[in-house]
């Protein structure tokens, strides 16, 4: 299963989110949409390189100032704690 601790995080907090699959080349990469009002994250992505036969990221994209804005990175937990701190701001 791709995005695997972050599908565990998100379904641990309740966050509603829908998660689907793509095929590049013979190989499948995920993504997941969040639609919960508790964080402004919208959707992350599994990347490849340009061979297009291992992640090379997650993306991520996000609401801020009523534009949408987004990130790269390599790492499933700075996806986690950035969401978290994007919930513990909401909450506020």
């Amino acid at each position: 299963m791709r995005l695997s601790k972050i599908q565990k995080f998100l379904k641990i907090n309740n966050i509603n989110y829908t998660y689907s699959t793509d095929m590049y080349s013979k190989n499948e990469y995920g993504s997941i949409s969040i639609n919960d009002e508790r964080t402004n994250y919208t959707s992350i992505s599994e990347i490849t390189g340009t061979r297009g036969t291992t992640v090379s990221g997650i993306w991520a994209s996000y609401r801020e100032d009523k534009s949408i804005k987004s990130f790269v990175t390599q790492s499933q937990e700075n996806i986690i704690k950035r969401i978290q701190s994007d919930m513990d701001k909401q909450e506020k």
